[in-house]
This record gives C-alpha cells, sequence and structure tokens, in this order.
C-alpha cells in the first residue's frame, strides 16, 4: 500500500503553520498506529509520504520574529525562519523521525504557477528525490519509468483548487484556456 498527504498552503502563513503541523504529526501517528494494530492486512509495510506545496509569497520567504513563550521554550531551529525555511525543516524532520517514509517540499507563486513554474529549495525535499521513492514501489511490470518532469505537474494553490472545481478535473491545459477566455 501507498499512501500520500498532499498539502498546501496560501497565505495566513502565520495561522495556519502550526495547524499543517499538527495535521503532519497526528495523520502519520494515527497511520502507523492502525497499521500496528492490522487494520490494513493483509498487507506488506505500507510506504507513507508527504507532499507539500507552499505559496511563494513575500510573507512566506522573509525571516520572522523570534519568538518567546513560557513555560516551553521554541525549538531554536525555528526562531527567525522564514515560513518557507520552517516548513522545509519540518518536512526533513517528519523523514527523519521516521513518520513518513520520504517528503516533497516545493514553493510556487500564484502569478507563475499556472505556468508550471515552481522551487525547489532542498534537493532532499525535492519532486524527482520523492518520485524516486515512489517508482520501485508502483512498478508492476518493469516497462514505465515516471518522469516528474512530464508526469508531475505542479501548481500554485489557487490553480489546484480552480482544477478541482465543479465536476470531474480539468487538465492544466483546458484551465489555461478558460484563465485566457476570462482575461487571466
Amino acid at each position: 500500500m501507498i499512501d500520500v498527504e498532499v498539502k498546501s498552503q496560501v497565505g495566513s502563513f502565520g495561522n495556519n503553520f502550526n495547524n499543517r503541523v499538527e495535521e503532519a504529526l497526528g495523520n502519520a501517528t494515527d497511520f502507523w498506529t492502525a497499521y500496528k494494530k492490522g487494520v490494513f492486512k493483509p498487507s506488506q509495510k505500507p510506504w507513507l509520504g508527504y507532499l507539500f506545496m507552499l505559496e511563494e509569497d513575500e510573507k512566506s520567504v522573509r525571516p520572522t520574529q523570534r519568538i518567546g513563550l513560557k513555560p516551553f521554550g521554541v525549538d531554536e531551529a525555528f526562531q527567525e525562519l522564514s515560513y518557507a525555511k520552517r516548513y522545509e525543516l519540518v518536512c526533513e524532520r517528519l523523514v527523519r523521525e521516521l513518520l513518513y517514509d520520504a517528503a516533497c517540499f516545493f514553493t510556487s507563486s500564484a502569478k507563475t504557477g499556472i505556468r508550471g513554474a515552481y522551487d525547489q529549495p532542498n534537493e532532499e525535499l525535492s519532486i524527482r528525490n520523492f518520485e524516486g521513492y515512489l517508482k520501485p514501489l508502483a512498478l508492476t511490470d518493469g516497462e514505465y519509468e515516471l518522469d516528474p518532469i512530464a508526469d508531475l505537474r505542479p501548481v500554485c494553490p489557487n490553480s489546484h483548487a480552480m482544477l478541482h472545481r465543479g465536476e470531474g478535473v480539468l487538465s492544466i491545459e483546458k484551465l489555461r484556456a478558460r484563465l485566457k477566455v476570462a482575461g487571466g
């Protein structure tokens, strides 16, 4: 069994960062607890992945202010990091703490995301590296090699929502055509 948790965030970076981290931790904990209790049987050990896209925006890439909390302090590693860098660190830790088998983190802006532009700030968390874990798991006859450039199409969260609006899923090309007609 292969399970990939896919999340994205647009705006409200301060409010939503903690929520996304809590969801990732809680979902992984619930998933592995269910596996240990035999919920997925008969099954080999499942593979759990985490894919996260963050809106690349001035507010998500600029450093944050120092935080002081009592009675428990804030992990120094997160102090004064941008939200993008914080998410990158969280994704690394999710894998290193063995909560997820692999994680993918990338950013995309609302302006260029519709054209498929994105940034991968960390090779360990890149789409190609993530795909490298999936490829051996997904091969059934050994003939298909997943090409992350051709097969995976990252879009900004706004475009992603538009692709899934209404009935069925629009292709990126159809969404582009609709936006062009609408003057977008």
